[in-house]
């Protein structure tokens, strides 16, 4: 039943993730959205110069591992050699190119949705009903101000530079393999039950914990300006002594969580680790068994172990991406509670309208 519940609250969390990425997608303007949808077209372009420099690397051992069986000269294989690393440099210059472009257009549009979400967001508070800001102190409002914003925008960036980039990267890889030797491609995709495993089990055993974090900075955040604007009440009273042992148990409660947090994430990157090594290690002897054999060339065994490596790009940051995504989630969801704030009504001016004259009115 426990297991249940808990895959029940796995299942719920990731329908809030998307449920907030439609939400973020749609507080887009139009404009970012082309620029967006561009640099994920850019991204497919770079995930295919990834996966094209193993195809190259081991057409080059082929080459010059057939070159010396055949007993060509020295010139011919450097000629050889050199065609392909320069096509293999020109592969890498245009991938890193490409992902100057992309991160620009990801970069220029979060930085413009920042400072327009930022003003969209304070000038809604500031005509916020008094009763109902009254209720937050300053400090903790001001701080879950800055931190939606922030959070908004590490959903779009966690989406657009770490989420797809690694996901289609895998995906051209595990293409290629499949394409190049079948049995290899499914022993590639043998891995991802096992990591998908462990990470539910690591999302369930740290489920909570992100937000208990969140809350803890929104205290500390009240507590230091309610302490700055009470600076001379508490030189008058001379509690000097007690507010600083008041906000150091609340920093040592969010380092004793924070610290626990931290080792079961290394825990779980250990056994994640763990099983990537495990599997990579079969890879690599299927792959020699087939060599040996005469399947598949001494260069495909290369290009399958830098493509398993592709294959492992997304798995290895699943965890981290769902972590920071869901996080990130929390604070687009405090930014969504305080945009459908009331407004006060002071501000909300009834419609003009024009006096109708009345036949007979005046008699």
């Amino acid at each position: 039943m426990k297991s249940h519940n808990g895959a029940q609250s796995i299942v719920s969390e990731l329908r809030l993730i998307l449920r907030r990425g439609r939400q973020v997608w749609g507080l887009v303007p139009a404009g970012q959205k082309f620029a967006l949808i561009a640099a994920a077209l850019v991204m497919a372009c770079t995930s295919a110069c990834s996966t094209i420099i193993p195809l190259l690397l081991g057409h080059l051992v082929d080459g010059v591992t057939a070159g010396l069986g055949r007993n060509l000269g020295a010139d011919t294989l450097y000629r050889l050699a050199a065609w392909i690393l320069l096509i293999l440099a020109g592969v890498y210059v245009a991938r890193e190119a490409l992902n100057v472009l992309r991160r620009y257009l990801i970069e220029n549009s979060c930085t413009r949705i920042n400072r327009d979400m930022s003003v969209r967001l304070v000038s809604h508070i500031m005509k916020g009903d008094l009763d109902t800001l009254h209720h937050d102190r300053v400090g903790a409002l001001h701080g879950r101000m800055l931190r939606s914003v922030d959070g908004y925008l590490r959903f779009l960036r966690v989406g657009f530079l770490d989420l797809v980039p690694a996901f289609l990267t895998g995906i051209f890889a595990l293409i290629a393999s499949l394409f190049k030797q079948p049995l290899l491609g499914l022993i590639m995709l043998g891995v991802v039950p096992t990591t998908v495993f462990l990470t539910i089990r690591q999302l369930m055993s740290q489920k909570g914990v992100r937000l208990q974090l969140m809350r803890t900075c929104d205290d500390i955040d009240g507590a230091v300006v309610e302490q700055m604007s009470g600076l001379e009440y508490v030189r008058a009273a001379n509690t000097h002594a007690q507010e600083v042992r008041r906000l150091a148990r609340t920093c040592e409660r969010r380092r004793a969580k924070e610290i626990r947090h931290h080792f079961q994430m290394a825990l779980y990157g250990a056994a994640k680790a763990l099983n990537e090594g495990f599997f990579h290690i079969i890879v690599l002897g299927l792959a020699i068994y087939l060599a040996v054999n005469g399947r598949i060339s001494i260069g495909d065994v290369v290009m399958f172990s830098i493509l398993f490596l592709n294959v492992m790009a997304p798995l290895s940051e699943i965890h981290r991406i769902l972590d920071e995504g869901h996080e990130a989630s929390l604070r687009v969801g405090d930014l969504l509670e305080m945009l459908h704030q009331p407004v006060d009504r002071s501000f909300k001016v009834p419609d003009r309208r024009e006096p109708r004259l009345i036949a007979g009115a005046d008699r």
